[in-house]
C-alpha cells in the first residue's frame, strides 16, 4: 500500500469513528443520562453535589478509590451516559480509562463553572 493511500485511508477511518462517537454522546445527553462523581474533600467537589443534587442527578462520592467505585456501582448505570466530575487530576484519568469500556463520556467540571461560594 501506497504511503498516501494509507494515510487517506487512515485519516477516513478516524473521521468514521470521530463521527460515531460523537453521535452516540449525542445520544447519551438526549436520553438525559447525567452522573456526577466527585471528591467532597475539594470545595468545587462540594459545589458540584448541589448543583447535581438540585438537578436531580445521580450522585457518587470517591473516598479512596474511583476503580472500586466505577465495578461497584458506575460501570452498571448503563452505556453511553455523560459523567460530570469534581476529582484531581488522578483520579479523573482512571474514570476516563475505565468509563471507555461503557462509551461514557466523562467531563471534568473546572473551579472557574461552578461557584463554590453557595
Amino acid at each position: 500500500m501506497k504511503r498516501r493511500r494509507f494515510i487517506g485511508v487512515a485519516c477516513g477511518v478516524s473521521a468514521v469513528c470521530c463521527t460515531i462517537g460523537l453521535r452516540r454522546s449525542q445520544a447519551a445527553l438526549q436520553r438525559g443520562a447525567r452522573i456526577a462523581v466527585v471528591d467532597l474533600r475539594l470545595a468545587r467537589g462540594v459545589a458540584l453535589a448541589r448543583h447535581a443534587a438540585r438537578a436531580r442527578m445521580m450522585t457518587f462520592a470517591v473516598d479512596d478509590d474511583i476503580g472500586a467505585l466505577w465495578y461497584a456501582r458506575l460501570a452498571c448505570v448503563g452505556e453511553g451516559a455523560l459523567v460530570l466530575c469534581a476529582l484531581r487530576d488522578s483520579e479523573r484519568f482512571v474514570l476516563e480509562r475505565l468509563a471507555l469500556s461503557r462509551r461514557c463520556v466523562v467531563m471534568n467540571v473546572p473551579s472557574q463553572i461552578i461557584n463554590t461560594e453557595n
